[in-house]
């Protein structure tokens, strides 16, 4: 018998690993030193005196300021929502004049949050500049919060805006997105999911506010934005962004915290000289560093089940991993990854609840490359990460290997958005299988108006359709999404707040009988010529005033 060399080719995750500093959902605990510079810019002139008052960092069970030292004279205050805030005030002596203030902390979520004052999520209800609660957002938070506690709904509703929001990077945007733009857009930054996230837990009343600071992404330092839920009493942070509820990495510093983005503003003011301060500028950077590092000390246990059988080319295969609370009740974050030749059919992140003692198990499906070489047998290394715990697996694949394939149609997501004539819908959907479907015939129907399509989708693809129908007078519209495949029907209902335009009120007119003619005036119109004649009148009177002369004495 004749033998046939076989190469072996290790596919790891060791590259990406190299790349991180390190994974930051393993940082329970953190000593860290921040170095805060704010630069003010003058224009033309100096004025007297400058004024900058400047977020420092906030105190909170979870996070400690140990010491805080500046560079030049400055004192410590407070503002509405509790900030700390840095008070410097000075003469400058040139253009460009800097403060800097040198801080040491320790940060660690596991030693709990803050307990809500009595009344104080009320303020933390209502629409804001950057929190709009639509019809919509409503609809779609009740529909993914479903039961269970505040807790258990804020966890669903962090891990739908992870999930369903693209991410466009470290940072702020420079045009900030309020949360139906957000919603209607589904991509942003940090702050638009974190208002994305607070206008969802409001709407279902929940309590939100907006946190800003400093997070570690793996590599760097960067500005940020999460949120707080008053869940149970206490303020707890959640990050949609990172997808994390509660427990969040030790690498989030938090500065300040407001209703929404546009109330947390540092200011800066003038006095003599006649120098405006809306003419200088104020920069803020930053510089932070780990001094050590801890991991979480949470009772979790976590293990990995895949396929220990030799898969072939397309196949389909089910990733499990089992994850057990052993402390208190939690929010446990859990992320796949796998070398990019493989698929992830399933959201590759998951954010799950455990109660006391709880456990559960989380299924991924990934996809394996459609062509494997003749000859090579391939591992595939398979990680699922959660805070501060790791779970490693190994899948072999070879061509002529056992394959599983199967089709698997979804529907990810449905939305809409209206103008005073239309209805637009966005239908998402998903291969999560294996194989490619060469006909999706997708219908939709909305208040007895119907549209249609027909395309393919590849395995693993997802692809967002868009459907215009004429606005429906009334208040809502029921209609229907219809999705078949070889002859298989998928429907799902769904009904549509309508926005309708409002009438404009009727204008009053005021008639004038005018050299026999008839002439119709606006209220608005009227009002203004009659305030014009005064004016005028009396104009006319001062002007042609003549004081009597006084009396002459003898």
């Amino acid at each position: 018998m004749r033998a046939y060399p076989i190469a072996i080719i290790l596919l790891s995750l060791a590259l990406l690993a190299a790349a991180l500093e390190a994974e930051p959902k393993t940082i329970g605990s953190a000593s860290i030193t921040a170095e805060l510079e704010w630069d003010v810019g003058f224009a033309d002139r100096l004025p007297g005196e400058v004024t900058v008052q400047a977020f420092a960092l906030a105190e909170e069970p979870y996070q400690h300021v140990e010491s805080i030292d500046c560079n030049r004279v400055c004192s410590k205050e407070t503002d509405q929502f509790g900030n700390s805030v840095l008070k410097f005030t000075f003469s400058p002596a040139s253009s460009t004049e800097f403060m800097k203030a040198t801080a040491r902390l320790s940060v660690g979520y596991e030693k709990g949050f803050r307990e809500a004052l009595s009344g104080e999520g009320d303020k933390f209800l209502l629409e804001t500049k950057y929190v709009k609660i639509t019809e919509e957002i409503k609809t779609k938070a009740e529909a993914v919060a479903g039961g269970g506690t505040d807790f258990e709904k804020a966890v669903k509703l962090a891990e739908w805006a992870h999930n369903n929001l693209k991410y466009e990077g470290l940072g702020y945007r420079d045009v900030i997105l309020d949360s139906s733009q957000a919603y209607a857009v589904r991509s942003g930054k940090c702050s638009e999911f974190s208002h994305l996230l607070i206008a969802m837990l409001r709407s279902i009343g929940i309590p939100a506010k907006f946190t800003a600071g400093f997070v570690f992404s793996g590599s760097e330092w960067g500005p940020h934005a999460w949120a707080e839920a008053l869940v149970d009493g206490k303020w707890v942070p959640a990050d949609p962004t990172f997808n994390e509820f509660g427990l969040l990495g030790a690498g989030h510093i938090k500065f300040a915290e407001g209703a929404d983005q546009d109330g947390i503003k540092e200011q800066i003011s003038t006095k003599g000289a006649g120098v405006a301060a809306s003419t200088l500028s104020l920069k803020r950077n930053a510089a932070i560093t780990f001094v050590s590092r801890g991991n979480f000390s949470q009772p979790i246990s976590l293990s990995l089940e895949a396929n220990n059988g030799t898969v072939g080319e397309g196949s389909l295969e089910t990733v499990r991993a089992h994850v057990k609370n052993l402390g208190g009740e939690t929010a446990v974050p859990l992320s796949i990854n796998m070398p990019q030749e493989v698929k992830i059919a399933s959201d590759r992140d998951r954010l799950i609840y455990l109660g006391q003692g709880g456990e559960e198990t989380v299924e991924w499906n990934v996809v394996f490359p459609a062509k494997l070489e003749e000859g090579s047998i391939y591992n595939y290394t398979v990680e699922v990460t959660t805070i501060g715990k790791k779970a490693v697996a190994y899948i072999t694949a070879k061509k002529g290997g056992a394959s599983n394939l199967q089709e698997s149609l979804e529907i990810k997501d449905l939305r809409s958005t209206q103008s005073d004539q239309s209805v637009t819908l966005f239908v998402v959907l998903k291969n999560s299988g294996s194989v490619a479907i060469p006909s999706v015939a997708l219908s939709a129907s909305l208040a007895g108006a119907e549209e249609h399509r027909t395309f393919s989708l590849a395995a693993g693809e997802e692809k967002e359709l868009q459907l215009v129908f004429q606005k429906p007078d009334g208040t809502a519209a029921e209609g229907v999404i219809k999705v078949t495949v070889n002859g298989k029907e998928l429907a799902q209902p769904f009904v549509i707040n309508l926005i309708q335009q409002q009438p404009e009120p009727e204008r009053a007119f005021i008639s004038l009988a005018l050299g026999g003619n008839e002439i119709k005036l606006s209220l608005e119109q009227a009002l203004f010529i009659a305030g014009t004649a005064i004016v005028l009148i009396a104009f006319l009177a001062i002007l042609f005033h003549k004081p009597k002369k006084p009396h002459e004495t003898g």
